[in-house]
């Protein structure tokens, strides 16, 4: 059986203009559910990584191809043939730094990461292969990733900053050529704190949404009221997916849409004059039923006999 190793992640320069240190990278999340994807789509479990392992700066793992999977036995026959030989790795930033470079220059450094997951890719070392996530399991957009990179950066330098940020940047924070470092700081923070505030919004609406969702679900009898915890939870992950299952559900009947039967009529027009006592006698269960759908004709019964006893 042939084996293929491959490189998860190494200590190159990436295309973020970071690296990220092997030493640094936490795999015991990913070692119990090891799953190996296809350009990252969580869809296209195509197989697991197996003997994960850190060599020479290098997180390396052998792939392990699900035999009964068609996309899987497609992407192993592009592996074994050398079409396919790029891994990129979901990765969860924890602690950034910032090293010196030989040419003076400063670049920012992932000390501490989780491994996420790994993905065969066809371009493992452009942008949208590499996904780099924050402390929250949010994934960074690019603009975001520089501003926290920049961040990392500012705080390093004590005087007037020389490095070069694109002037779209700067225009979104007010500020112009020659800025300090206090006013970059500023600006960075206020666009984080934008950021943090957006996020909050964008999860109460979500939050919302399922509340919403759910609680109509159990008030419709749909479901129980104790499973509306249980159905939450599913749909913090699949919103979607629950909102589809919950839409094919159909509340449960009433009483009053149920015709049972009795030998007897049951339509109340052919009631009508009928007291307390006639109902009791005559159609017990009826009366029941009239208790049930219509509660308010069953108390004008019992007010106009002054019967104070319930059935």
């Amino acid at each position: 059986m042939q084996v293929h190793t491959f490189v998860l992640s190494d200590e190159t320069i990436n295309s973020y203009g970071l690296r990220i240190l092997t030493a640094g990278i936490n795999t015991a999340d990913f070692e119990r559910n090891p799953v190996m994807l296809l350009e990252h789509k969580r869809e296209q479990l195509i197989g697991r990584w197996m003997n994960l392992r850190k060599e020479g700066g290098r997180l390396l793992a052998e792939a392990d191809f699900d035999p009964d999977d068609e996309q899987a036995i497609k992407t192993q026959k592009k592996v074994k043939g050398g079409y396919l030989k790029g891994v990129s790795v979901g990765i969860q930033i924890q602690k950034l730094g910032v090293e010196l470079q030989p040419n003076g220059g400063e670049i920012a450094v992932v000390l501490e990461s989780r491994l996420c997951e790994a993905s065969l890719c066809a371009v493992p070392s452009n942008s949208n292969a590499l996904k780099l996530y924050d402390a929250d399991g949010h994934e960074f957009t690019e603009a975001e990733l520089k501003l926290n990179l920049n961040s990392v950066l500012v705080k390093h330098h004590k005087n007037q900053l020389k490095m070069k940020i694109k002037p779209k940047l700067l225009e979104n924070m007010g500020l112009a050529d020659g800025y300090t470092e206090d006013a970059l700081n500023e600006g960075i923070e206020a666009m984080q704190a934008e950021l943090i505030n957006l996020r909050q919004q964008a999860d109460d609406a979500r939050q919302a949404a399922i509340d919403t969702l759910i609680d109509g679900a159990a008030q419709s009898g749909r479901i129980k009221v104790g499973q509306a915890v249980q159905y939450k939870s599913l749909a913090e992950k699949d919103y979607d997916g629950v909102k589809a299952i919950l839409d094919g559900m159909q509340a449960p009947a009433k009483p009053a849409d149920i015709v049972k039967p009795t030998g007897k009529p049951t339509e109340l027009s052919q009631r009508e004059g009928w007291n307390f006592e006639k109902w009791r006698k005559e159609d017990p269960k009826g009366l029941l039923q009239l208790k049930a759908d219509k509660p308010g004709d069953y108390a004008e019964l019992i007010g106009k006999s002054q019967v104070r006893r319930s059935i």
